[in-house]
């Protein structure tokens, strides 16, 4: 009898597919997120309101290495979705559900990784396509509106408190291609140089 699974190298050299005999696809050492400033909406930012923030203005938010690195356990044993959906135990998308992360998540200073499965062949088609293959993370999180700078990129607040409550795999994500499976999803709305932005 032959080899029980297929292995396949991802185009990123820190991540490796499986197949087993089921079809479904293992993927160790996939970012999920990482230490970085991107652009979000007042809207988007919890307590926005009280904050006294714009709906419609561009904040800088920054999510710090040691927030991250607090969190890191909370992205272990999370649900993989084919688009964003906030669940929970008592309002579960079974429609919305294609994976799950590993337990095993680890934080090395940039990015934060873990192992994923994903069941339903048609993202699994979508993943090995390039159709849908960036990683955008949800989770809740406190936003504390501080200004600062990080390597050079200025941001509005930061992230503090994150917990995670999912990933998704998406077509193209806030983090960028480098949150990828080869990571948080960019917005369809119409601001210009929606990513990282520099001073």
């Amino acid at each position: 009898m032959g080899s029980s699974v297929r292995l396949a190298l991802d185009y990123a050299a820190t991540s490796r597919r499986t197949v087993d005999l089921d079809g479904r696809l293992h993927v160790s050492g996939v970012p999920l997120t990482m230490a970085a400033v991107n652009v979000y909406a007042g809207f988007e930012i919890p307590d926005a309101e009280a904050l006294g923030l714009d709906p419609n203005q561009q904040y800088r938010l920054f999510r710090d290495p040691d927030e991250i690195a607090k969190a890191a356990s909370s992205f272990n044993n999370v649900p993989i979705l084919d688009f964003h959906v906030a669940v929970t135990a008592s309002d579960y998308r079974p429609d919305a559900v294609v994976g799950a992360t590993g337990s095993n998540a680890t934080f090395d200073g940039i990015y934060l990784r873990n192992e994923i499965v994903i069941w339903s062949a048609d993202s699994i088609n979508k993943i090995e396509s390039g159709e849908q293959r960036e990683i955008s993370s949800g989770y809740r999180y406190t936003p504390v509106m501080q200004p600062g700078s990080f390597e050079g990129w200025r941001y509005d607040g930061i992230m503090t408190s994150v917990v995670a409550n999912h990933v998704a795999v998406v077509a193209s994500g806030r983090a960028g291609p480098t949150v990828s499976i080869a990571a948080d999803h960019a917005l369809k709305i119409e601001f210009p140089n929606w990513n990282r932005l520099k001073n």
